[in-house]
Formats: C-alpha cells, sequence, structure tokens
C-alpha cells in the first residue's frame, strides 16, 4: 500500500478508495434525517460534482469554498475536490457576512458551492466570485458520469488538500493550508492507533469547519465502515438517542461533551449505547474526573485525548486514557507520544533542548506540518523555525515530558504578569477546578492588568458556592498574588459551535460581571 511516507505519490487518493467489500451491507453514510446513501450512490454523486467541477474549469490547486451545513451535499463535494486536487476550504454558515466577505476574497476561490439559502443569505459576500447551487446546477443524485479518468489523474502529495481558517493573533483570520500527503499521514496513523476497520459506525459530531470532521467521514470511508450525520444537539440526550439509535462504535468530540455524557442529565450508559467501543476527544484540555466518571458508566470503551493545533493537521499525538476507575484522585491526562512520521521536541526561550520533567515550548516536525499561512511567505510569520536541520512548527504551547510521554502545561501566550509575578493561568484553573463543585475555569488578567478574574462553572448540584467562597479557597492553594481577585459563577461556560470554550465571550464577562 502506499503510504504518506512515500514523499510525493499521493496517498490521500488511496485513503479515498473505499474497499471493495465491507461488513456494513454497503451503507457509507446516514444523514440526520435518516436517510442512507451507499457507497457506489455516493461515489457516483462525487463522480458527477467531480465532472461539474471540470466543465467548469477547475483545476488541481485552484480553491473550492464549500458555504454548505453539514450534509450530502457539503460531503460530496468535500470528497470531489480532494479527488481531483483542488484545495477544499470549508466556510462556517454561521459566520458574519463581513467574515466571510473576508475568507472569501483571501482565497480567491475558483468557485464557491452553496445552496439556494445560503447563497441568498450571503450574496454580498459571494457575489464577486464564481458561484454553482445545488439543486440548480449542480447535481443532488448520482448521474451517468464520465469522470473516471479525471480521479484517475495522479495528484502531487505537496499539493493542498484544504485550506482551514483560524482565528488570528492579530485579530485577522488566517487561512492553515495543509497538503495531500500531511492529511493522508493523519489519517493512517489515527486508523492503525484507534483501530477503526469495516465494522466501525463512526458519528460525526463536527461541523464542516473544524478538521476533526475530516476523520469522522475519511477513516470510516477509508476502511469500508460507516458514518452517521450529527447535526445539532439541543440537550445531552440528543446525542444519547442518536448514538443508541445507529449503533455507534466511535465518535469523536470535545471534551467537554465527555463531562456532559458523564453528568447527571445524562441517559448515557454501557446498556444504553452497548456498541460504544471509543471515543475520541480533543480541542482543549480535559477534566479528568469527568474522564473517571464516563469510565465508571463505561469501563469497556476505549478513550483516547488526541492533541494538535489545527496547523499539524488535526492532531499530532495521541494518549490512549488508562483505566481510572479504582483511583479517586487521577492527575492532569498526558497528551501521549507524537503519531508516525511526526517529531517533537521540547525547547526554551533560547532555543535550547530542555531536560525530561522541564517544561519547553513544544516544537512539531514531521509529515503532518502545514504547508504555511495562505498567502504568506515568510517563514517566521507561518510560525516556522528552522532548527537542528529540519523544519519546526512552533505551537507556542508549553509541554513537558515524563517517562517518554508528553503533558500539556499551558499557552505560552496565556502567560500573564501580575504586579511583576509571572502567572499561568492554566495553575490557577485547576486550582480551582479541585474544588468540589466547580466544574471548569477560565482564568483572564483585569483589563487594568493589575489582578486577576475567574469564571467558573458549578455543578448546582454540589451547591452553588459564591464567588468570595471560592477566592477563601482557592487562597488556600496557591500563592496570593495568584488568587483572582474576582469570581464569577456561571451555570455554563460560553462555549463556540465547535464545542470549545468562547474565551471571547468568558473575557467580555469577566469584565463586566459581578462576582
Amino acid at each position: 500500500m502506499t503510504t504518506a511516507q512515500d514523499g510525493g505519490s499521493d496517498a490521500l487518493s488511496v485513503v479515498l478508495t473505499r474497499p471493495a467489500t465491507s461488513s456494513l451491507n454497503s451503507t457509507a453514510f446516514v444523514t440526520a434525517e435518516g436517510e442512507t446513501w451507499s457507497a457506489d450512490e455516493f461515489t457516483g454523486l462525487v463522480l458527477a460534482i467531480a465532472e461539474f467541477f471540470a466543465a467548469r474549469g477547475l483545476v488541481a490547486g485552484d480553491r473550492l469554498a464549500v458555504l454548505l451545513p453539514k450534509g450530502i451535499p457539503a460531503l460530496a463535494a468535500l470528497f470531489a475536490g480532494l479527488r481531483t486536487g483542488v484545495a477544499v476550504v470549508p466556510i462556517d454558515v454561521s459566520s458574519p457576512a463581513s467574515r466571510m466577505a473576508h475568507l472569501l476574497a483571501d482565497c480567491a476561490p475558483g468557485l464557491v458551492v452553496t445552496d439556494d439559502v445560503h447563497r441568498e443569505q450571503f450574496a454580498g459576500a459571494v457575489a464577486p466570485h464564481p458561484v454553482s447551487t445545488f439543486g440548480a446546477d449542480l447535481p443532488l443524485t448520482a448521474q451517468p458520469a464520465r469522470a473516471a479518468g479525471l480521479l484517475a489523474k495522479p495528484h502531487s502529495g505537496e499539493q493542498p488538500a484544504y485550506i482551514l481558517y483560524t482565528s488570528g493573533t492579530t485579530g485577522v483570520p488566517k487561512g492553515v493550508v495543509i497538503s495531500r500527503a500531511a492529511l493522508a499521514a493523519f489519517l493512517e496513523a489515527a486508523i492503525e492507533r484507534a483501530g477503526y476497520d469495516d465494522t466501525t459506525v463512526f458519528l460525526s459530531f463536527f461541523p464542516m469547519h473544524f478538521d476533526p470532521v475530516l476523520m469522522e467521514v475519511l477513516a470510516p470511508w477509508g476502511t469500508g465502515g460507516r458514518t452517521v450525520l450529527f447535526t445539532r444537539m439541543t440537550m445531552v440526550n440528543d446525542l444519547v438517542t442518536v448514538l443508541a439509535a445507529h449503533g455507534v462504535t466511535d465518535f469523536s468530540c470535545t471534551p467537554n461533551v465527555v463531562s456532559m455524557l458523564s453528568g447527571r442529565f445524562s441517559s448515557y450508559s454501557a446498556e444504553r449505547v452497548p456498541t460504544l467501543r471509543s471515543v475520541w476527544f480533543g480541542g482543549e484540555v480535559p477534566r479528568v474526573h469527568d474522564i473517571r466518571a464516563f469510565q465508571l458508566r463505561s469501563p469497556g470503551v476505549r478513550l483516547f485525548n488526541g492533541y494538535g493545533p489545527t496547523e499539524c493537521t488535526v492532531a499530532c499525538s495521541l494518549f490512549e486514557v488508562p483505566d481510572l476507575r479504582d483511583d479517586p484522585a487521577p492527575g492532569p491526562l498526558s497528551i501521549g507520544t507524537p503519531m508516525a512520521g511526526t517529531e517533537f521536541a521540547l525547547v526554551s526561550p533560547e532555543m535550547t533542548e530542555v531536560a525530561d520533567g522541564s517544561a519547553g515550548e513544544l516544537l512539531v516536525s514531521g509529515a503532518q506540518v502545514m504547508i504555511g499561512y495562505w498567502g504568506v511567505a515568510d517563514a517566521e510569520a507561518n510560525g516556522m523555525v528552522r532548527w537542528r536541520g529540519n523544519r519546526w512548527f512552533r505551537t507556542g504551547d508549553l509541554v513537558h515530558r515524563a517517562a517518554g510521554r508528553y503533558h500539556f502545561d499551558g499557552r505560552r501566550s496565556r502567560l500573564i504578569k501580575i504586579r511583576g509575578y509571572r502567572v499561568h493561568p492554566d495553575e490557577v484553573e485547576r486550582a480551582l477546578e479541585s474544588v468540589g463543585s466547580v466544574r471548569e475555569a477560565v482564568v483572564v488578567p483585569d483589563p487594568s492588568g493589575t489582578h486577576l478574574v475567574a469564571v467558573v462553572e458549578v455543578d448546582t448540584a454540589q451547591g452553588a458556592p459564591t464567588g468570595s467562597e471560592l477566592v477563601a479557597c482557592v487562597g488556600a492553594l496557591v500563592p496570593s498574588y495568584m488568587v483572582p481577585q474576582r469570581i464569577i459563577v456561571e451555570d455554563r461556560i460560553p462555549r463556540t459551535s465547535g464545542g470549545k470554550i468562547d474565551m471571547a465571550a468568558v473575557t467580555a464577562r469577566a469584565r463586566t460581571g459581578a462576582a
């Protein structure tokens, strides 16, 4: 088998080729509405769309903007783009029109694919670009296609597979360009380490503009498994119902979802979802007590803690969580070891390697590192550095290594100076989260820069403490300069559409809220 480690070869095309046989009666996708698509039906749609792209003049290297919610049209456009060698640019359909206009102007797509609703909603943003609409000129069903030759054309592993826009440190979104070889390397490593196969029924939890969706749909496809599309969770039991109804074996999510599944409002249990084999979570630091609580409910399910910035293709390291059920006070989870073909190094601010046990900035090199940011040529502006003869990406994360495994310590950029003292908010957050009723904490500096403010999410079943009570508790755990002057108690910390903490909303709350 061709692999992503073969240099310029196109291992991604191999991953995109579905096995001829499957244990799942050929059903490849189940939509949120319960509609099923066989592998043959879906392939026919992908071929028809690929033929349409060719007729519109799209060639390898062009950008294809996908302005669609997650569903069969969006996935078929994604597959057709990857199979024909264009760079797919998923666009968040919940974005403000101004942001969408900026993203489209920045990536200059050869084509925007959308539907009637979003074409009308974002008419001003899409108007300057070529646009095609599903149900109008783009096919919605499989058609007799003549595109097999298009899909057989070889592509270089160095070509972009997709461009994903993330929030930039300057306030301007940056387009992360991931190569075909990098995506293939991640998929191969994920399939190997998590054990996905032709019996996998994978729930797709993330929206189209989050890179884990690529694992959710491409890993099952490449192994002969099935993907169940999940598009909306109003309450945690919406998720439990879908897991049970479709016999889901594996899914990925943010750690917060695992916390919800193990919470008091959840109906999840091993008996309710007996088919579940694994959960892969990532995107933020997991609350280890909630991970243990999930294991107490469902001891046979494998749990994977994935780590990696978008610039390193979904996840560049993985840790399988051991059995924590007999450990009433487990420590923070490791981020594990690098994926195959990926290398880690830990360095000081002076770019010297740090010793085991000491925290240093994590550098990542190897197969999964991005090409760069779209339109940015300067290596330093791309976060790259030449070190010991190799090209490394500077993650900005502080990490230490112990017993051969890596452990996340916090963001270098989150380092705060308060009255001359250096404070890592992560340490204060861990202290707050050790207080029984506190489920999660986020610590930010006051606008004056003279003290800290914390926003905490509490479990009201255990009694909601006041901010002043929490100040007293955390004062017994950390030095006085690290104690937040104000602690704002909330039922729920604000989160983004992908389930991550919404830092902008938290910061605004910290500046305006009362303790």
